[in-house]
């Protein structure tokens, strides 16, 4: 018995053993927000590293080409997150590095309990490191103190894929950040099958996320097919502008004057379905696959249609005092409010990236082709300010409904000073208008 307990491998504590359980689980939650979205955009991250993974060779480098974080964020903002971090209750589904049995971690049992765990750590993951060396390329490495092999490797100017000793498995122990995208190599040769490829790329990064069953794309559809009926079926040859006035009224147009006079609150919900023109429609298609089916796809369905028909409606009550004949079109205001709601994001928790800057130029760009219709005299009831107004409710409601990604501050301001003023902005605004179009009857 003696000589049996002497030949085996001993044995760590189980405090100490369960002390570096936790500080492994703390370092593989890391990498993730304990939030919804956070959670979204780590799914969706690994879903691409994946594919790469198993279309390259075993041990093959990975070129981390773009990623999630925000290349600012550094160890320390890190460590002042670290008690918003939680354990993460998806690492199930994510591959990680296996960890070698206990008996082969250090022998020695009498270091101390942060010598154990640092030891621990260093022997889960002794990775095979390859690099490649990329070109004005520059990269910073959080979430883990390097291990010695890694530090004598020139980090800067550099693409590095670590990998589990296993194959085709990847640890994400290890993120890196990259400043800039890699140049892609250009096509020397007329190769149709890569031009191909190219071009359904190129559609599906211009609708993104698309999907037959989405909330979203049914939206479109709705108005897709009330444009058809009502220009293509139902619209009469040689209909003068009053008919056509009338038949827009048929089919749900909104004006402060009929909430006025016929106190038609359901306006504000059927003009959200409502384009005057071709080209409002098309432009409106556009930019709602890109606003709209984005933040279906990272907030849900409910969300995005409280804020798509509250912000198409905040629009339209601010105006319709200023506008009170004008038959609004307003099927364009929604996404705009969408587009206010994902622009929130940027401010509220800076170190999520999401593309933040392509909402902006997509919002401008919407603005400069409804100030063209407007110039074509093919939108006259195409209020630009409304579209605006309702980006801004958007921003108001983004801010709040975020309140669980924010830390006391937003802005730089206090949390609650912000609440109050998207508040008062969300009642005030609407409120005057309303008041000052049954002011103006009145009088």
């Amino acid at each position: 018995m003696d000589e049996t307990e002497s030949s085996s491998p001993p044995s760590v504590d189980n405090k100490v053993n369960e002390e570096i359980e936790n500080q492994v689980q703390k370092l593989v939650s890391r990498h993730r927000k304990f939030t919804r979205e956070f959670d979204k955009n780590m799914e969706i991250c690994r879903t691409q590293l994946d594919k790469i993974l198993t279309q390259s060779a075993n041990n093959a480098p990975i070129q981390l080409l773009n990623s999630l974080y925000d290349v600012d964020l550094t160890i320390t903002k890190l460590n002042e997150m670290e008690e918003e971090y939680e354990e993460c209750a998806l690492c199930s589904n994510t591959k990680h590095a296996q960890p070698v049995s206990i008996s082969n971690v250090n022998e020695k049992v009498s270091v101390s309990l942060n010598d154990t765990c640092e030891d621990y750590t260093n022997t889960i993951m002794k990775p095979m490191v390859t690099m490649r060396s990329m070109v004005s390329m520059k990269s910073k490495q959080f979430f883990l103190t390097p291990s010695e092999k890694s530090e004598s490797i020139n980090l800067p100017e550099s693409i590095k894929k670590i990998s589990a000793s296993q194959p085709n498995t990847l640890s994400d122990y290890f993120v890196y950040l990259v400043n800039e995208k890699v140049e892609l190599p250009t096509i020397t040769s007329i190769d149709y099958k890569a031009i191909v490829v190219k071009a359904l790329e190129f559609v599906i990064q211009f609708f993104p996320l698309f999907k037959i069953l989405s909330v979203s794309i049914a939206i479109t559809i709705i108005q897709w097919l009330l444009y058809i009926i009502r220009v293509y079926l139902y619209r009469k040859s040689g209909s003068t502008p009053l008919d056509i006035e009338l038949e827009s009224i048929g089919f749900g147009a909104f004006s402060g004057k009929l909430l006025r006079d016929d106190l038609a609150i359901y306006r504000l919900f059927t003009s959200t379905f409502f384009h005057n023109s071709l080209g409002h429609l098309i432009i409106s298609t556009m930019m709602h696959f890109r606003f709209s089916s984005v933040f279906e796809k990272l907030n849900g369905v409910w969300t995005t249609l409280l804020i798509y028909f509250m912000s198409s409606a905040y629009g339209m009550m601010a105006v319709c005092w200023w506008f009170p004949n004008v038959l609004q079109a307003n099927g364009f205001s929604g996404d705009w409010g969408v587009a206010g709601a994902l622009l929130s994001r940027l401010f509220v928790f800076p170190y999520l990236v999401h593309r933040e800057h392509q909402h902006f130029v997509n919002i401008i760009v919407s603005y400069i082709c409804l100030f063209f219709l407007k110039t074509i005299g093919q939108g006259s009831s195409i209020i630009v300010s409304a579209h605006i107004l309702s980006m801004i409710s958007g921003l108001c409601f983004g801010i709040m409904s975020n309140s669980r990604l924010r830390n006391g501050h937003c802005f730089g301001i206090n949390s609650l000073m912000v609440d109050f003023v998207c508040s008062l902005t969300l009642l005030a605004v609407p409120i005057c208008s309303i008041f000052m179009l049954f002011l103006v009857r009145d009088g």
